[in-house]
């Protein structure tokens, strides 16, 4: 099945209301198109973007995929200055180990298939990741229980103190949740 071009719609207030412009390319600078700090919510028609606190992909990151149509929550509400789609297969089932320590040493807690974990501390995982090996498909990691918080990036490789995106603070996630894109009845 061929993949849809990623396509987004950005809203200026909550609920889809406001100015509303549509994406399907990364934008470096929201500055020009009158969306600088004034993302509310978001409709995500196709693929992954992920949304950026800075210009130029930079600061904190806040994920969305297709299927979702969602006000930011208060963390990355009027804060988005720039954002890019993720190209990437995610039609593999979801698989990865999270480790205690660094260089992927320590205690280990693999995850499979499409159950999020919204609290890692089920596993005395709470703020214990140091290093993640994705073997498929992607992860969001996130900096509280309940899917709250900063969230970091993680697709298919070896992440040894570091994201795909997002600046991943070791000792910091919370919780946990594979990326399914379409509609999903559990999106964040």
């Amino acid at each position: 099945m061929p993949s849809r071009p990623p396509k987004i719609t950005l809203y200026t207030e909550k609920d889809f209301k406001g100015c509303c412009k549509d994406f399907c390319d990364p934008q470096y600078s929201l500055c020009f198109t009158g969306f600088n700090n004034r993302v509310s919510s978001v409709e995500v028609h196709s693929g992954l973007w992920v949304l950026y606190q800075h210009c130029f992909l930079g600061g904190k990151i806040y994920v969305v995929w297709e299927g979702q149509k969602i006000n930011l929550p208060c963390e990355a509400d009027d804060t988005i200055s720039s954002l890019k789609p993720i190209e990437f297969d995610f039609t593999v089932s979801p698989s990865c180990t999270l480790y205690e320590d660094k260089c992927f040493g320590g205690r280990k807690q693999v995850f499979e298939g499409v159950t999020r974990y919204p609290d890692l501390g089920k596993f005395c995982f709470n703020d214990k990741v140091s290093s993640v090996a994705v073997q498929s498909g992607g992860w969001i990691g996130f900096q509280h229980c309940c899917f709250k918080g900063k969230q970091y990036l993680f697709l298919t490789g070896r992440h040894n103190g570091s994201a795909s995106e997002g600046c991943f603070e070791h000792d910091a996630i919370s919780s946990w949740a594979p990326i399914i894109l379409g509609p999903h009845p559990s999106a964040v």
